[in-house]
């Protein structure tokens, strides 16, 4: 099962009954009046080469939303009859969350996203409101320490262990070994 996480991926067409494709759309249901299912393939890290399924609905509060996911992902044009037969290629970002659907723990596409996007608020704090909260927080600001630590060092992903027997993925050290019971240090 692919972890809860964001990741570079890249839209990973299906084989279908009606051939391949990079997008199917699919009925209605109780939240849009069509929906579309776009596949994912996971394409550095760890978890290189594990698909996942997203699913977008196009229902008055989702429809923006579902069209922008498509921007991101590369879907060009605005026929969407021809999206299954496009094959974009181009690198976004998946969150990949986890659900509980009927008993089963499962992971979910929650948002596809352009690559490298970065949040930006739509409303800046305007400067003027940004001086009045400074004023405010400066006198408490001073009561808090500044940290002092070792500078970051970003190092490329490496090979993540196979997963436990219980399927615990976690960053979990063994067990350190249980003390010496003979005291033979030399001082």
């Amino acid at each position: 099962m692919l972890p809860a996480g964001t990741y570079a991926a890249v839209v990973a067409p299906a084989e279908t009954d009606h051939g391949r494709a990079s997008i199917q759309w699919g009925p209605a249901t109780q939240r849009s009046p069509f929906s579309a299912a776009v596949g994912f393939e996971v394409i550095n890290g760890p978890e290189s080469g594990q698909k996942i399924t997203a699913f977008l609905y196009f229902g008055d509060a989702s429809f923006q939303r579902s069209l922008e996911s498509l921007r991101a992902c590369g879907f060009t044009g605005d026929d969407i009859d021809k999206f299954a037969d496009q094959t974009p290629d181009i690198e976004c970002q998946i969150v990949v969350e986890h659900e509980t659907y009927e008993g089963k723990v499962r992971p979910k596409v929650k948002w596809i996203n352009k690559a490298g996007g970065v949040f930006t608020f739509e409303k800046p704090l305007p400067q003027s409101d940004l001086l009045r909260f400074s004023a405010q927080f400066k006198t408490a600001l001073k009561s808090v320490p500044v940290v002092q630590g070792k500078k970051a060092e970003r190092q490329a992903p490496t090979a993540a262990p196979p997963p436990a027997e219980d399927g615990w993925r976690g960053n979990d050290d063994p067990d350190p070994p249980p003390p010496s019971t003979t005291d033979d240090i030399p001082f």
